[in-house]
């Protein structure tokens, strides 16, 4: 069963056609016993980025093309695996060779923890991916104690999200360019940085798609892998999340509202349900620096779905979702503010002692609003961040723009 797998994914790497993704694989790795996990959303183009990696370490001698072992667990029935048996597959095509084992959407094997410390155990090397942080970061890292590195990949950002349209970033703009960046960056926000969605040009096979990676959510990822009988519930759940994107979540609220609707319901269960939904990364939780155990909002892993509920993109909204996943990608810890009488700030990086506002158009009618809680801080730096930058005055406030930025730099 698995010979043939090995040699079709082997002859798939070599030939398949990949864009290249902002990642860089240190390879100082291939040096160290470490279990290397790759963690994503499902989607977001983890195939592709490990077929990259493997390209790249292939190219640089650290492996061979026929060491490697590639198996997509999400493409198999059986939920328990012989991993034996892929080992004793892989000798038998190359009696002389050094397996180096890929394994993909691993959460989906029932056993996959045994397998996988048997073979490490051996002195394997060992990439693993999945899409359920539950399942790969807290479980593994248990019981591979500083055995594990974990790399996580988001959607693309838009940077990328260029790359793959081929519209070139550079420090100028003719006219016509520069309405032709505005342009990529509305579809953007409205269809997201899902690979797949990205590369295709048709609205309606985007529409498609995107209603098709939220119903694999629902029924595969989260009822089936949590046995959730409530789908009514669930998909409350899910479009409320997605309506109040950027703000604070009121569980209480939307428990009375499905009691209201006669559905029978704990709190403790939407709590369990947004837990999943935050594990399965749809959902990235936001906490406030001031009270790290109350409320929190909540940010959408990519803001494709909005486009399912609404008639219009909400520019302000989408913005802002898109800088806080710049940051996070960034690597530094991020809070939102609020709780004193200085209003609300979008984020606070804690290390660098930094507010940052977020508003998609700054004007004369919302600059004020957007300024207080900035000027009011005792946040050693302040920054205000809008889609172009403004030229109004703001003492005491670094004004940012991203296209200007992503102009000069060719990334945020």
């Amino acid at each position: 069963m698995y010979k043939r797998l090995i040699l079709d994914n082997q002859e798939r790497l070599k030939d398949i056609s990949i864009l290249r993704r902002d990642f860089a694989f240190d390879l100082d790795l291939m040096k160290l016993n470490k279990i290397v996990t790759f963690i994503w959303p499902r989607r977001a183009g983890k195939t592709y980025t490990m077929f990259q990696t493997l390209r790249d370490l292939i190219e640089k001698n650290f492996i061979s093309l026929q060491d490697i072992v590639f198996v997509d667990f999400s493409e198999t029935l059986e939920r328990t695996i012989d991993f034996n048996r892929i080992l004793e597959n892989y000798y038998e095509l190359f009696p002389q060779g050094t397996p180096f084992f890929v394994f993909d959407e691993i959460q989906e094997v029932d056993n996959f923890r045994a397998g996988v410390l048997s073979l490490f155990n051996r002195g394997f090397k060992i990439f693993l991916s999945g899409s359920n942080s539950n399942m790969l970061s807290s479980e593994l890292s248990t019981q591979f104690r500083g055995r594990m590195y974990e790399y996580f990949i988001h959607p693309l950002s838009f940077s990328e999200f260029l790359r793959f349209r081929s519209f070139e970033v550079k420090p100028a703009y003719s006219t016509m360019e520069y309405g032709m960046l505005k342009n990529l960056f509305g579809e953007y926000t409205t269809y997201g940085g899902y690979p797949e969605i990205v590369l295709v040009e048709s609205l309606v096979i985007k529409e498609n798609l995107i209603k098709n990676y939220l119903n694999i959510l629902i029924y595969r990822d989260l009822m089936e892998r949590y046995r959730i009988e409530n789908e009514y519930a669930v998909k409350y759940l899910i479009k409320s999340l997605i309506l109040s994107n950027t703000k604070e979540i009121n569980l209480s609220k939307i428990f009375n509202e499905l009691k209201s609707q006669n559905v029978r319901i704990s709190k403790n269960t939407l709590y369990n349900y947004l837990e999943y939904l935050e594990n399965i990364f749809f959902i990235k939780k936001l906490t406030n620096y001031y009270a790290p155990k109350g409320f929190y909002k909540t940010y959408l892993f990519d803001v494709s779905y909005t486009f399912l509920y609404k008639n219009h993109t909400d520019y302000g909204k989408s913005f802002e979702n898109i800088i806080f996943f710049e940051i996070q990608r960034s690597g530094w810890s991020v809070y939102f503010k609020r709780g004193t009488k200085n209003g609300e700030v979008d984020f606070y990086l804690s290390e660098k002692n930094e507010d940052i506002q977020v508003c998609h158009t700054l004007n004369s009618e919302n600059i004020e609003r957007e300024t207080q809680p900035l000027l009011r801080s005792d946040a050693v730096r302040k920054t205000l961040i809008s889609f172009e930058k403004s030229n109004l005055a703001l003492e005491g406030i670094e004004a940012r723009g991203f296209l200007e930025e992503l102009a000069e730099t060719g990334e945020w």
